[in-house]
């Protein structure tokens, strides 16, 4: 029978097929010629992987060394141990609800996989790849664990390919339940606790076989991010994943609705943490240290500069998990971390901290109130000899290392290396007069320039799209000689717009002409910052003051009297000149002791004579500031100028206060404030009473200042890990 000849239609498609079939082979052929090396590496791998699981048993994955830290001597300063072999729990006594909980959360196909789930791998590149960002995973409890117990977290295709091979030889030898069980009891739970065991006794003070369902998931839903679901720091995040886990659950009908409801209802109350022994600075310091050089040595890259936001809060992510894993290894690992501190040093660093601060004793939740940190660095190695977070307290429980772990801006505690230091060395001292004006390519301004003005006045990218205001409705006078406050030439801006104007105002320029009534040659300029030199009062105007320094550099044959242009630098207004001369009555004299203080005196007493409930509340508010002022002036009274300006001072200021119109209720009536008879006097001589207000002020501004100035954070560094 002759043979069925093929229609042209069929030839063709049969033709097409054959193509592809080439194609591909060609394909095949030529990726492994280019990626033999990557095929061999892949095997090696393999090998490796099988090497790892076939050496493992139960020993691997419960047993925990002890980490030894040495100071630079050798002397052993600490030891950390971590306690997941006492608290390891059998499968058979973790609650089933409680294995559904990871499984349905981290890997819903755990029961049906060989330790890799492709569906998973492609549905995680289909996600990541419409979201054009990592927004799923893939890797299965078998790959977790496999990568926790024998790989690190280095981001690489070779340790991804071993963590694959090690995940499928695992499932080869152990069970699901023995898996499940190497995993629920090596997950971190935060604060020191790993494994569900310990978990459950650190949390709820129960077995685990104790826990009630709404406990059971609530521990479930840490161990995704141990920082972000820390129930001690953040227990609301901790329970909007609990309630997210109890709806998976009962989406896959691993729970009824009657016990879905009663677990979503169920405020889980955490037991009291138990005491633990105080970490001190160093162990704390070289512990973290210590995790960050084993992260570094694992492929892990330190980052400070960011794009945006988001790409910090992705970092941030990583840090912690990374963290996080190395730590736990840290502490089971058996190492031993050698640092650099002289515990000789690290006494007298300690005793000094709290021989400065012995008298403020004041506690807040058992903590001293004020406190300090102090490093101490050797400047030819860069090692920390020394570290010091806090006060030395008999206290229980881990306290801030305020050294290492409280970030701060350096502030003025840099100025004396990168300013002074080289300043003196170059031969100049204390007393030598450094002229302020533009070094020929020196420094310039954030903004690329050197004016003054440009930086000051709103000109920036903050007030980019703010119109630039002008200062109106205000009036200057140049002072006479009076001194009071260390100025030897002093301007007040009063009006009614000095207010807004003073309220932004940021520094003042002082430019002396002599006798040129042009204002066309300098012949020295001087500025000022507003919050060092210059002062604002509610009654008195702005009053601006050219310290009394400044006169020894004057230039020679000038005395000060001459044409002058002040200009006011504020945000959101342009420059504001005032140009005036000074006459010899303007130009402050050496200070007269003090020879006369009855007019002060008497305006005090004028003053104690007045009732608060008689007078507006502003304009009290205004008079009491000035009375204060008058009575330090009197108690440390050395100048007459200053005895004269206080007096000047709270004179207007009583002159100013507003009466209270008849049938009108005082602040006090209005607000439903009321005092008993004869218990509470509040007139003007009660003001002196608000100085223990001042005198708090001024302890919360030194606390503030001395942590701040204090707690200086160092180069850290550790010898060697091993």
């Amino acid at each position: 029978m002759a043979k069925k000849k093929l229609s042209k239609k069929k030839r063709r498609r049969r033709l097409i097929r054959r193509l592809i079939l080439l194609t591909l082979l060609l394909a095949f052929v030529t990726t492994l010629a280019i990626f033999s090396p990557k095929i061999v590496k892949i095997i090696k791998l393999a090998q490796e992987a099988k090497e790892l699981v076939n050496k493992s048993s139960l020993d691997t994955f419960m047993a925990s060394g002890t980490t030894v830290i040495y100071d630079t001597d050798g002397n052993e300063l600490c030891t950390m141990r971590e306690s997941k072999d006492m608290y390891y729990v059998d499968i058979g006594q973790i609650p089933d609800t409680l294995q559904k909980s990871f499984v349905v959360m981290e890997d819903k196909d755990f029961y049906k996989h060989k330790g890799i789930d492709f569906k998973a791998i492609i549905r995680a590149v289909i996600a990541n790849t419409e979201n054009d960002e990592i927004v799923q995973g893939a890797s299965t409890i078998t790959q977790q664990l496999a990568k926790n117990i024998f790989l690190s977290q280095e981001v690489t295709w070779q340790r991804k390919v071993k963590e694959i091979f090690v995940a499928w030889d695992l499932e080869k030898k152990y069970t699901k339940n023995q898996i499940l069980e190497f995993y629920l009891n090596n997950i971190y739970f935060s604060n020191g606790y790993y494994g569900v065991g310990a978990a459950a006794r650190g949390y709820f003070d129960k077995e685990v076989s104790e826990l009630t369902l709404a406990e059971q998931v609530f521990i479930a839903a840490i161990p995704n991010n141990p920082t972000r679901y820390n129930p001690l720091t953040n227990y609301d995040n901790t329970v909007g994943r609990r309630d997210l886990i109890l709806g998976k659950l009962y989406e896959n009908d691993m729970v009824n609705s009657m016990d879905y409801y009663t677990a979503l209802d169920t405020q889980v109350v955490l037991a009291q943490q138990p005491e633990v022994s105080k970490n001190n600075s160093v162990e704390t310091y070289a512990r973290h240290c210590a995790t960050e050089s084993m992260m570094q040595a694992n492929g892990f890259v330190f980052r400070t500069n960011f794009n945006n936001d988001d790409d910090y809060e992705q970092y941030k992510e990583i840090y912690e998990n990374s963290y996080t894993l190395f730590q736990q290894k840290l502490l089971s690992g058996g190492y031993k971390v050698y640092t650099s501190i002289n515990m000789d040093v690290q006494q007298m660093l300690q005793d000094a901290v709290d021989d400065n601060l012995k008298g403020y004793t004041a506690e807040k939740d058992g903590v001293y109130e004020m406190q300090a940190a102090a490093t101490c660095i050797d400047n030819s190695t860069g090692n920390v000899v020394a570290i010091v977070g806090s006060r030395t307290q008999d206290l229980d429980g881990y306290t801030l290392n305020r050294a290492y772990q409280s970030y701060r801006q350096p502030g003025s505690s840099i100025k004396p290396v990168i300013d002074y230091v080289p300043y003196l060395e170059k031969g100049n001292t204390p007393d030598t007069i450094v002229q302020d004006e533009y070094i020929q390519d020196g420094p310039k301004n954030a903004d690329g320039t050197y004016s003054f003005s440009a930086r000051q006045t709103g000109s920036g990218k903050s007030f980019a799209e703010q119109d630039i205001s002008v200062a109106a409705n205000i009036t200057s006078t140049v002072k006479d000689a009076t001194g009071s406050y260390g100025e030897f030439l002093r301007v007040d801006i009063n009006g009614d717009g000095y207010g807004a104007l003073g309220a932004m105002m940021q520094a003042v320029k002082w430019t002396y002409y002599g006798n040129d009534a042009t204002r066309t040659n300098a012949v020295a300029t001087y500025g000022t910052k507003f919050a060092a030199d210059n002062w604002m009062h509610k009654v008195m105007g702005i009053q601006l003051g050219l310290t009394d320094s400044a006169r020894c550099q004057l230039p020679a044959g000038y005395d000060g009297t001459g044409y002058w242009s002040l200009t006011v630098y504020a945000l959101g207004y342009t420059d504001t000149t005032i140009d005036f001369e000074a006459t010899d009555a303007n130009i402050v004299k050496i200070k007269a002791p003090v020879s006369d203080t009855s007019k002060l005196s008497a305006a005090i007493a004028a003053a104690d004579a007045l009732n608060e409930a008689d007078y507006t509340a502003e304009s009290w508010a205004a008079m009491k500031l000035e009375y204060e002022e008058a009575v330090d002036a009197l108690a440390v009274a050395e100048y007459q100028a200053d005895v004269d300006e206080a007096t000047e001072h709270l004179t207007a200021a009583i002159n100013a206060l507003v009466k209270v119109e008849a049938g009108t209720p005082s602040d006090s009536e209005e607000s439903g404030n009321t005092t008993d008879a004869g218990t509470s006097d509040t007139s003007v001589s009660n003001v002196k009473t608000g100085d223990s207000n001042n005198i708090m002020a001024y302890i919360v501004a030194a606390v503030l200042a001395l942590t701040a100035g204090v707690a200086v954070t160092g180069r850290r560094k550790i010898k060697n890990v091993r």
